[in-house]
Order: structure tokens, then C-alpha cells, then sequence
């Protein structure tokens, strides 16, 4: 009987909640690609299967090559950990691989839990497949690029692997997981996570990924973009798709000719972009504009981060306050969501410049009827991104020490402690309120009574953060008492 390769995706964390359906996990099964072609795969997912524990128990009797865990920095990794450790308590015998963003940046401390044996660095699919092969062969980890592994109580990093090239990415094992089970509603269409490019020419100095990519851009071309949109559209059923690339529009002539074919092949297709640039849909013309939104798509997100000129400067953004207001604008006559992030909590940043921020949340929604904004984000300190870099060596920040205190870190609160007093309650107290200014809760696949709070509450999360009125942190501990309640029960 062949041993099979066991893939864990974890809990993602507060939020996780929000959605009827978990959005398809791209990541983990991309990375395992390669493997998913030559080993039987077992998928668990924490987020689906409430009685993962004994689920894993049950596979742990059939002594796996390995389980491979992915997991952000954050909130979740004490669901990661979780499942590692289940493992070594049943079976310490059977390697843990970990792979993803944090483990990537911190392998060294990764390492240093002993739930964990191995880490994939960076891109999954050839060097998770080397590690399933060495084990199966009975070899240590030695000459495989881009991993990290333990060898007589040491840690070893072996060299980094070339990028792969973009046009000959494997493609999701799809039939490793039910699909249907991973198709959250944007809109009443039930859309897919899909990749076409990796990586950011920019230098946004929050952002892990001019170190996690290498500072470089790579794409598929737009006639493999459309091989693959056709697979899904004619052999799965799928409807709409959520394209996770970071800046899809970083080849502008790459986004509009794919946006042409979508559209001319009349697909029936609804898509999304995660990653869009101020900057880029500034720069676009209106022509331009016509053929993406008659193209059909429906959901642009941005990271317009702050209402403050000189935050934006700091953080080495290529637009100010009065480009998102124009891009608003200029899109307000097209039914496309338009998703604005933003954040605080940035060295420097004055209460006047968070100021500046919330009234371009309300003048955003006021202004488009189709424009959603996200909570203020407290700022995540990304280990591998230059403002990490910066506010340890010039700040005082301490990272955490070990793996698990990573999980103490959210967007919900202060994470840094050179954060002015009143910037950081009033950050921390207009989290919630922030989150409810609009209707984004009608767009997504959210449970119906979210659907009726989000209505009642609106009138007032607005006239708290209009009026400024957020004395009251009465939002934030109901979300972490529902939060510690959700731990406890996992």
C-alpha cells in the first residue's frame, strides 16, 4: 500500500467565521502540485472538519510520508501548531513539513519548535516535491534547494531554488478536494481562488514581498491565463473567479489583452482582483476602463492605506489621497465593488494623519456607490519587509521570540509599541466600527444574521466615526470575547 502525503490547512483566525464557505486553499495545494501527481494525497481542512483531531488521528494509523502545514504570519499559526503537535503526540515518527509566507521569512525560529522538521522556502511545487522524494527514499534533506531541515540538533539552510518558470506552473490538483465546498458567493456568483502571476515590482515598505519574490514580477501569459479559465468555466462549472495575484496590472498590456479575450470569448465569466494599483487605474484611460469593466469584471481591492500624504510618502506608495479619490471617481459609473484597505500604526504617524484617513473612508463611500472600505488596520510588522527591518534596528520592536507568540498578532490591535497613545486607542476603537460603514456584507457569502447586523449597526458605526465618537471600545471586546469563546471551543 503506498503511504500518502498529508496536506493540513489551518483555521485562518478571526474572521474565518464570516463566510458560509472557506475560500478555496490555493496556497497549500499549489505548493503540492507537483507531489499531487506522483503520491496519493489525504486533504484535511481545520476550517471544515470540526473533528480534525480524530480525522488526523485516523490517518496518522496509516504512517504518512509526511504532513505538509502551511500558515501566514499571525493568528493562524496556533491553529498550525495545533495540528503539528497532534502529530508528534501520535505519531513522532512522521516528518512535519512546513511551508508558506512565515515560515519562508523565519525558518531559523520555525525550526526551533519541535513539532516541526522541516520548512519549504518560497515556492512549493519542485521543493516539496524533492522532500517527499527524499523521504520516501529514505535520504536526509541534503542538496534539496529552498529547504530548511533539522540534523543532529542543528539547523541547516540549504541554498535558495530559481524561481519557476510561470508558464510551466503545474496546475491545482483540483479533484484532491471537493471544489463546491470552496466556491464563497461574491455577489450571488460562486467564485474560485486562481493565480496567474507572482510577485510585485514595487517597494511598498509594509509588504514582505520584495523579499519573499526577490523583488521581481512573473507571469503567465494571457494565452495560458485563458487555457486555464476555459478548463474551469467549461470542465468544472465555475462562474466567477478571484484572481489572488498581488499586482495584476504590474504589465498593463498583460491585464487589458486578458480582460479582451474574457470578454470577446464571452466566457459568462465574473472576476475579481485582489491586487490593483492606485496608481495603475489612475493612469488608465477610459477606454481602458470600459473594456475591463464590460469584460466582467466585478471586484477590484487596493491598498490605499492611508488618507495622510506623507504616510503614503513613508510608505513608499506611488499615489496620495487625491489619486484614490479621482480613480473613485472615475469608476463610480461602472458596477465594479471597489475594495479600499487601509492601515495606521506607521512610525511617525500622528492622530492628524489618522485623522485624514477616516474622513477618506466616509468621502470613499459617500462619493461611490459601489466602494467598500476595510476596518483601519492595526499595522502587522511582516517579518522580511523593510519597515520590520526598520523599527526593530530604530524602534525598540521586539519580534516575538518563538513560533507560538507570533499568534498574539492581529489587525484588531496595537502591535508595536511606538504607536502614540491616542493614535493607538483610537485605531484599536474604530477597528469594528470601520468595518461596517458599508454594505459589504450584502456582496459576500455571510451568514444571514451578519447580513442583519451589519444593517442595524451601520447608522452608528458611521456616526461614530464621523462624529468621532469612539470612547467606547464596545465593538472590540465583544470581537474578543468572541474570539477567545471560538479558541477555547477549537
Amino acid at each position: 500500500m503506498e503511504r500518502a502525503v498529508v496536506l493540513i490547512q489551518p483555521e485562518i483566525g478571526e474572521w474565518d467565521w464570516v463566510r458560509t464557505r472557506p475560500h478555496f486553499p490555493l496556497g497549500i495545494l499549489q505548493a503540492s502540485a507537483l507531489v499531487a501527481e506522483r503520491e496519493p494525497v489525504v486533504f484535511l481542512d481545520q476550517r471544515t472538519c470540526r473533528d480534525w483531531r480524530k480525522r488526523l488521528e485516523s490517518v496518522l494509523q496509516d504512517r504518512p510520508l509526511c504532513v505538509g502545514v502551511t500558515s501566514m504570519s499571525g493568528s493562524q499559526i496556533p491553529y498550525a501548531l495545533s495540528a503539528s503537535r497532534w502529530v508528534k503526540r501520535h505519531s513522532p515518527e512522521v516528518p512535519v513539513v512546513w511551508g508558506g509566507l512565515h515560515a519562508s521569512m523565519l525558518p531559523e525560529q520555525t525550526l526551533q519548535d519541535p513539532a516541526i522538521d522541516v520548512v519549504v522556502r518560497g515556492e512549493g511545487e519542485e521543493t516539496f516535491l524533492g522532500v517527499v522524494e527524499a523521504l520516501k527514499a529514505g535520504r536526509d534533506m541534503q542538496g534539496i534547494q529552498g529547504v530548511s531541515w533539522k540534523k543532529d540538533g542543528r539547523v541547516l539552510h540549504n541554498p535558495a531554488r530559481p524561481f519557476l518558470d510561470m508558464e510551466r506552473v503545474p496546475e491545482v490538483p483540483y479533484k484532491a478536494v471537493d471544489v463546491s465546498g470552496y466556491l464563497p458567493h461574491f455577489r450571488g456568483t460562486p467564485s474560485l481562488n486562481m493565480e496567474t502571476s507572482r510577485g510585485c515590482p514595487n517597494r511598498c515598505t509594509y509588504c514582505y514581498n520584495y523579499r519573499y519574490n526577490r523583488g521581481t514580477w512573473r507571469s503567465q501569459s494571457p494565452a495560458r491565463v485563458m487555457e486555464r479559465l476555459r478548463y474551469v468555466v467549461h470542465e468544472m462549472g465555475v462562474r466567477g473567479v478571484y484572481l489572488t495575484d498581488d499586482n495584476f496590472f504590474a504589465s498593463l498590456d498583460r491585464g487589458l489583452e486578458i480582460a479582451r479575450r474574457i470578454r470577446d470569448e464571452r466566457l459568462g465569466l465574473e472576476w475579481q482582483l485582489q491586487g490593483v494599483e492606485i496608481s495603475t487605474i489612475r493612469d488608465m484611460s477610459d477606454r481602458d476602463l470600459d473594456l475591463v469593466a464590460s469584460s466582467g469584471c466585478v471586484r477590484m481591492s487596493f491598498g490605499a492605506d492611508s488618507g495622510s500624504d506623507r504616510i503614503l510618502e513613508r510608505l513608499r506608495k506611488n499615489h496620495r489621497a487625491r489619486d484614490i479619490l479621482e480613480v473613485n471617481r472615475r469608476l463610480a459609473d461602472h458596477d465594479i465593488t471597489l475594495y479600499y484597505s487601509f492601515v495606521s500604526g506607521i512610525p511617525s504617524e500622528t492622530p492628524e494623519d489618522l485623522e485624514r484617513t477616516l474622513d477618506l473612508l466616509l468621502t470613499l463611500i459617500n462619493q461611490n456607490p459601489h466602494a467598500r472600505v476595510s476596518p483601519v488596520y492595526n499595522y502587522f510588522p511582516f517579518p522580511g519587509a523593510p519597515l520590520y527591518d526598520e523599527i526593530v534596528k530604530n524602534h525598540g520592536y521586539r519580534p516575538p521570540e518563538r513560533l507560538e507568540d507570533w499568534g498574539g498578532i492581529d489587525y484588531g490591535a496595537s502591535n508595536i509599541g511606538y504607536v502614540p497613545a491616542a493614535v493607538r486607542k483610537r485605531v484599536e476603537r474604530v477597528y469594528v466600527p470601520s468595518l461596517f460603514l458599508d454594505r459589504k456584507f450584502h456582496e459576500y457569502d455571510t451568514r444571514p444574521w451578519l447580513r442583519v447586523l451589519s444593517d442595524l449597526y451601520r447608522p452608528v458605526a458611521r456616526y461614530r466615526v464621523r462624529k468621532r465618537f469612539l470612547a467606547l471600545p464596545l465593538e472590540s471586546a465583544a470581537v474578543r470575547l468572541y474570539t477567545k469563546l471560538r479558541k477555547s471551543l477549537h
